[in-house]
């Protein structure tokens, strides 16, 4: 349940709105629980790059980092990154818990006396480091509890680096585009994986030009030039008038737990600057104004959970919403309110 949870790439566009909803989700499974997700940089970009931390500041991460890691029992095994979940209750001498300042002073403050961690390696160098936090009385986590994190572990990964490079692609736009984009998971064979809600579009608007062979041909590509493999990407002009379709490339590690290899294709859709045609359809199904508010969000990649906290609404309300955009529209769902919406058309 919790790995489909985790491959409906439309859901959550944040860091943080991402992790939230695998937080309520991971609840459900395992109850009493927190979660508590950093990414941490590499040798050329030190630093905590973005973190969520369920029910608590988030600055409390940075205050982990600062006073209380170095005194962490569990802080040698995050480091290395080795995909294993370790428990609090492995890494405590019997007796000696609350005499450092990690569990004598950071745990007692957030009441949390259980934690089940997990470290695994991202590209760029980078580190995704989670945690399940059980206050106590409630009893440590069970062998079970323990595979179950192990099992989704890569699946966590996988979604941090989505939702990072979604980030990544958002920021690349100018001025002087309309920039649209979606992502791809791939195997090293060519074979599509997962496709998010931006990247069906796109796929359908451009199904000539965003063809299997084409991924196919990038993924040889990085194969062939590992060097680039972080950063390859290509440059495709469908002819028709200057669009520009430009893909770039991310390897996941820890992906899987056997040998084959996966890529994350970003899609990235820079077209001239036009008619705002998101109105213009707006306009021509008479949406109303908090309609408009929730197609935008829709369109954007934002989940229904996502959607409710951006507006201030319930997720059952967001639902009712978008029921009346797909009628008003004639459309069936996200991908093909994305397409309309884009397109001007209907």
């Amino acid at each position: 349940f919790l790995m489909r949870v985790v491959r409906d790439t439309s859901l959550g566009a944040t860091f943080g709105d991402r992790f939230e909803a695998l937080g309520e989700d991971l609840l459900a499974l395992v109850p009493g629980v927190g979660l508590s997700a950093m990414v941490l940089g590499s040798d050329r970009e030190p630093g905590l790059q973005r973190s969520y931390f369920r029910n608590h500041d988030p600055g409390l991460l940075d205050d982990y980092l600062a006073h209380y890691q170095t005194s962490d029992p569990m802080g040698a095994s995050i480091a290395q990154a080795r995909g294993e979940p370790i428990a609090l209750s492995d890494c405590v001498v019997p007796g000696r818990f609350g005499s450092d300042p990690y569990t004598g002073e950071l745990l007692p403050r957030l009441q949390i006396e259980h934690v089940l961690g997990l470290s695994l390696r991202l590209p760029d160098g980078k580190t995704l480091a989670l945690a399940i936090q059980r206050e106590g009385g409630q009893g440590d986590f069970s062998r079970k509890e323990r595979q179950l994190l192990r099992l989704v572990g890569p699946e966590l990964a996988r979604a941090a680096v989505g939702v990072l490079l979604r980030e990544r692609v958002a920021h690349l736009a100018d001025t002087e585009v309309d920039h649209r984009a979606g992502g791809v998971l791939i195997s090293e064979r060519g074979g599509i994986e997962e496709i998010d809600v931006g990247a069906r579009s796109l796929i359908a608007k451009h199904p000539d030009v965003l063809t299997t062979q084409l991924f196919e041909a990038v993924v040889a590509r990085a194969l062939a030039e590992p060097t680039d493999v972080l950063c390859s990407s290509v440059e495709v002009v469908p002819g028709q008038d200057s669009t520009a379709i430009r893909i770039t490339l991310t390897e996941l590690e820890n992906a899987r737990t056997d040998d084959s290899r996966e890529f994350f294709l970003v899609i990235e859709h820079l077209v001239p600057p036009s008619v705002d045609s998101f109105e213009t359809v707006a306009d021509k199904h008479s949406l109303t104004s908090r309609e408009r508010q929730v197609a935008r969000l829709a369109v954007a990649g934002h989940g229904n959970r996502g959607i409710a906290h951006h507006l201030g609404i319930s997720p059952v309300t967001v639902g009712v919403h978008l029921g009346r955009i797909y009628k008003k529209v004639h459309v069936a769902g996200r991908v093909d309110l994305a397409r309309v919406m884009s397109q001007g058309q209907r």
